[in-house]
């Protein structure tokens, strides 16, 4: 499915709009420094009939882990659409204001560090964020695994999606685990 993005708009006579289509996307096409991962739907927070908006997605990294040392609740985390940016910001204020050892947030290291071309602005996408991107998995290649999110469920686990032979599943995941898979999200 496409959708309007990338719009001219011209005033005419009346005081009204028109808006003229110059580009149109599709979950897996190539985009700002990344690969469409999800195109905002009506009723996801941030959709709009006449603008185009989604998830950009980076390098899947399958190495870190959510949290090695702390098992520290990172107080401010939220599951929705949108909230991945506010998960990184909780996640960055938690780093910054405590103890060096506090935290190993590796897999929001990954997500806050990542660049790709001129993109520095990536963040650990929120539990439904992620699991949207999963549903686009044959589009995508994602490969079967357990994905983090940024959306903590208790002090020691947060929330995971789970992708198994094309099956999708909720899954409360350990922080101290590696091998689960982490993508870092742009919006657009």
């Amino acid at each position: 499915m496409s959708y309007l993005i990338n719009t001219d708009q011209y005033l005419i006579n009346d005081g009204k709009y028109i808006i003229i289509p110059s580009k149109f996307l599709s979950v897996g096409d190539t985009y700002k420094g990344g690969t469409i991962g999800y195109i905002y739907q009506s009723g996801d927070p941030g959709y709009d009939a006449n603008i185009q908006h989604g998830l950009i997605i980076g390098t899947i990294d399958t190495g870190v882990c959510w949290d090695f040392v702390s098992m520290t609740l990172v107080t401010g985390t939220d599951l929705y659409i949108g909230d991945g940016s506010i998960n990184t910001y909780a996640m960055t204020v938690a780093k910054n204001t405590n103890p060096p050892d506090t935290y190993d947030l590796q897999a929001y290291q990954y997500c806050f560090d990542y660049t790709s071309d001129i993109y520095d602005d990536w963040v650990f996408p929120s539990y439904f964020e992620t699991r949207k991107i999963l549903e686009n998995y044959s589009i995508l290649g994602v490969a079967d695994n357990v994905y983090y999110s940024s959306s903590e469920s208790t002090v020691d686990s947060a929330y995971g999606v789970e992708l198994f032979e094309g099956q999708i599943t909720f899954i409360n995941v350990q922080k101290n685990v590696y091998g689960y898979g982490v993508i870092p999200i742009r919006y657009f």
